[in-house]
């Protein structure tokens, strides 16, 4: 991550840290969805990664990995996040609930840029996924998922230290559930990377439109 979403987390950024990332995540996303419709240059890439990962798998790995990525499966994902806005509205802050709501929709967008693609994933997949491989879904959620839980819970925590480390866990869990998908063979590595993109944008989206209307 770089320095500027590292200030946002921390809660020190400006209006223009937010919309360069916002901007750029946008144009990454693009990029490679250009790519993969019409130049095709990371295809290699995909491959060399994929086989990369497929090399590497071992029970033990393999199992943690299982963990990792079932940590965003739709259920736990539903559970976690009522459990969120159950709390949001005991609280009655009826801003952060519509926050967190909206942010969490942005699965119908990924959703339909799965119908919108068709890319299958890999042959050398070891799990049962039924739809479309690009953008990958897991890697898109976990970053909007952990980073609307550090922009509504990072001011609660007045202990410094545990503030850091709260940060520091929203922050490689989507990493982690990312690489466990392209480990599992569920992904291509682009899938994943498009998908921590969009979510980027989507994250910064929300924000921005809830800052213009209230």
């Amino acid at each position: 991550m770089n320095l500027r979403l590292l200030t946002f987390c921390m809660g020190q950024s400006k209006k223009t840290d937010s919309y360069s990332i916002l901007v750029i995540s946008a144009v990454i996303f693009i990029l490679i969805f250009a790519d993969l419709l019409y130049f095709h240059y990371l295809n290699n890439f995909d491959s060399n990664t994929n086989q990369y990962f497929a090399g590497l798998r071992n029970p033990a790995l393999t199992s943690f990995m299982l963990l990792i990525s079932n940590l965003l499966s739709p259920l736990p994902l539903t559970i976690f996040s009522s459990i969120i806005l159950l709390f949001l509205l005991y609280k009655k802050e009826k801003r952060n609930f519509q926050v967190f709501l909206i942010g969490m929709l942005g699965s119908l967008i990924e959703s339909f840029i799965k119908l919108i693609i068709h890319r299958a994933r890999p042959d050398n997949i070891i799990i049962n996924e039924t739809t479309f491989s690009f953008p990958s879904g897991h890697a898109f959620m976990a970053v909007i998922f952990f980073f609307l839980l550090i922009f509504l819970f990072k001011d609660r925590i007045k202990n410094k230290f545990l503030k850091y480390l709260f940060i520091l866990i929203c922050i490689v869990l989507p990493i982690l559930v990312g690489i466990s998908r392209i480990y599992l063979g569920a992904h291509w590595p682009t899938d994943v990377i498009a998908g921590w993109f969009l979510g980027l944008f989507w994250f910064y989206l929300v924000l921005f439109v809830n800052s213009k209307i209230h």
